[in-house]
C-alpha cells in the first residue's frame, strides 16, 4: 500500500489501461470523470493497471493559499500535481477528510466522496 493512503476497501478498485505516463503508487491520475489513486507499483501505462476511485482516504499535496475546511470539495489540478479547492476545469477529487491551513502543503481527501 502507497504510503499516503491511509485506509481503503477493495470495493473501490477498478482496472485502467494505457492512461498516460509512468506514475508511482499513491500518486493522482485523471481517467475520464475519474480522479484516481494509483493502487500497486507498476507503471501505470501496464494492462490492467489497479486504482482506487473510491473508498480510499489519501494525503495528498495541496495549493498552500487554499483553506480547507473538513467536508469541503476538493478538486485534482493535474497539471500541478495537487488538491485545490477551486473548481475550474479541474476534476472533482473527493472531500476533505480534515481541515488545513493556508500555511500547510498537504491535506486528506476521501477519494470519490461527492457528497
Amino acid at each position: 500500500m502507497a504510503a499516503n493512503v491511509k485506509r481503503t476497501r477493495e470495493e473501490g478498485t477498478i482496472l485502467v489501461t494505457n492512461v498516460g505516463t509512468v506514475k508511482a503508487a499513491g500518486q493522482l491520475i485523471v481517467v475520464g470523470e475519474l480522479v484516481c489513486c494509483h493502487k500497486a507499483a507498476q507503471a501505470i501505462s501496464a494492462l490492467d493497471c489497479p486504482v482506487w476511485v473510491e473508498g480510499v482516504e489519501i494525503l495528498y499535496a495541496k495549493l498552500t493559499t487554499d483553506l480547507v475546511t473538513e467536508g469541503l470539495k476538493l478538486y485534482f489540478d493535474a497539471g500541478n500535481d495537487r488538491l485545490t479547492t477551486t473548481a475550474s476545469t479541474h476534476k472533482l477529487a473527493g472531500l476533505a477528510a480534515a481541515a488545513a491551513a493556508t500555511t500547510v502543503a498537504t491535506c486528506r481527501v476521501h477519494l470519490g466522496l461527492t457528497r
